[in-house]
């Protein structure tokens, strides 16, 4: 088979400048001056209560349950791996400055959720993403990528979001919407689509060659699913490339060093 199409879902809204407040202005009329000023409402600021939303919805996912005056920024400086588990995750180590929450997508699984107020991945730093969740980033300011975000599949092993051919000795189609169909004795399978159709098997004659799974999906991604899987042959199939949303408040930076990569894998006729 050959590989399937990978998912990456990009998101960016500029927002406005805040406004600049003056702190030696006197009291509203009826308000005592000596009265300690009220919290703060900016994520991030000592006292801060009130979560602050971002300017926009993102598809797939609702962080508005977040408490985002509590997050902080994260710095990525070396190689971690994210995994979208039931209970409280981690991004790379970090708990203190980030939120974690699982979001339903009805019929299409879930989506593990990480939020921090901004995020920057160094030029050296690789962000591996395992399991079977497909995962998406959240910075409520700037979303900096220098180093490498990767959420491949590895040989036919379940990756995150994508899908995963069945097992068995026997030659099967792909498993996903997007499926290759099974190889045959003169004909490999077929590889897995998403936004463009699965390669044909290789054959002798081309005639007899197996398609590729068919072109699947919008540029909205939404629901945000990986790859099919390619067809099998008698040995095995390789899995659809995993799915990864990024999003960014303010500002989504993908430096010249930097890499994205949600590749399928490929399989044995």
């Amino acid at each position: 088979m050959r590989r399937s199409s990978f998912v990456v879902g990009l998101a960016l809204v500029l927002g406005s400048a805040a406004c600049t407040v003056n702190t030696t202005a006197p009291a509203p009329i009826g308000q005592d001056p000596e009265a300690p000023a009220p919290a703060p409402t900016t994520p991030g600021l000592p006292g801060a209560v009130t979560p602050a939303a971002l300017p926009f919805k993102p598809s797939n996912l609702d962080i508005s349950d977040i408490d985002v005056s509590k997050l902080g920024d994260v710095t990525v400086t070396a190689t971690c791996e994210l995994t979208a588990g039931d209970e409280r995750e981690t991004f790379c180590g970090d708990s203190k400055n980030v939120a974690y929450k699982l979001v339903d997508q009805p019929g299409a699984g879930k989506i593990g959720v990480f939020v921090a107020r901004s995020i920057r991945v160094e030029p050296n730093a690789r962000i591996t993403i395992k399991g079977t969740r497909a995962i998406a980033i959240v910075a409520l300011d700037t979303f900096d990528v220098r180093g490498a975000i990767d959420a491949s599949a590895s040989w036919d092993y379940a990756s995150p979001g994508g899908f995963k051919a069945a097992g068995g000795a026997e030659a099967l189609d792909g498993a996903g919407p997007s499926a290759g169909k099974a190889g045959t004795l003169v004909s490999g399978a077929g590889g897995g689509g998403h936004c463009g159709n699965g390669g044909a098997g290789g054959a002798v004659d081309p005639e007899e060659m197996v398609p590729g799974g068919v072109a699947q999906g919008s540029d909205t991604i939404v629901p945000l699913v990986g790859g099919s899987s390619g067809g099998k042959g008698h040995l095995g199939a390789g899995t659809g490339g995993g799915a990864i949303q990024l999003v960014a408040g303010k500002q989504l930076v993908i430096a010249a060093s930097a890499s994205i990569s949600a590749n399928g894998s490929g399989g044995t006729n």
